[in-house]
């Protein structure tokens, strides 16, 4: 187990300013280090306090502020007093929703490609919305309409996918992040023959993408 001191003092917030994300280990003296880097991923005026959020899922949360509020206080043991259960941040509950409902439609054993491609396009346009969660559930959704899309042989929704994508890499400028785009752009290429002869995709191609740990 690693314990980093000063991440350790963050306090939680549902619409964070900041996120932290591990680097690629450096070795010293013989032992990686396990770096662990802190960046901000909104304007942060001076005296502002850093945040970073504590979750990982938005939707396991539900769409009623009080809800969250009294899971937030069971698994983390503090009353979340963040702009956002405080009613400042206005229609994050109903995109929450809107959200939840969405996942409830993908199919967990998919295999009509082209309606999960049409269910992730709108999902994604409704977690880039978000302002609260993580960046890591913008770039998940980013992830599935890149890969449904490329088995729903649609060329707009891939360029949709990798475009969004390429664009909140660069705007977050995140190791992670842009190394998984990277992994994932080389991947599609991989596979342009495939998508290019407009033919269903079969196993080995599935396989390839990982779909079934999607959910």
């Amino acid at each position: 187990s690693v314990l980093h001191l000063n991440i350790a003092l963050l306090n939680h917030s549902c619409a964070p300013n900041a996120t932290h994300c591990g680097l690629k280990p450096k070795e010293n003296d013989g032992y990686e280090d396990q770096c662990i880097e802190l960046r901000a991923i909104k304007y942060i005026p001076k005296g502002e306090e850093i945040t970073t959020c504590y979750f990982n899922d938005v939707k396991k949360l539900g769409c009623i502020p009080r809800k969250r509020r009294t899971l937030i206080k069971a698994d983390f043991g503090f009353d979340c007093k963040c702009p956002v259960c405080l009613g400042q941040v206005p229609g994050q509950e109903k995109t929450v929703k809107k959200l939840i409902d969405l996942h409830k439609k993908l199919n967990p054993t998919p295999s009509d490609w082209k309606k999960e491609a049409g269910l992730w396009s709108r999902i994604v346009d409704l977690t880039l919305e978000l302002n609260i969660g993580q960046p890591s559930e913008k770039t998940k959704a980013l992830e599935s309409l890149a890969v449904f899309s490329h088995l729903a042989r649609d060329k707009v929704l891939v360029k949709k996918a990798m475009t969004k994508w390429r664009e909140y890499a660069k705007e977050i400028k995140d190791e992670i992040i842009q190394s998984n785009f990277e992994v994932y752009e080389e991947g599609l290429a991989k596979w342009s023959p495939e998508f290019n002869s407009n033919k269903a995709p079969e196993k080995t191609e599935i396989d390839f993408f990982k779909i079934s740990i999607r959910e």
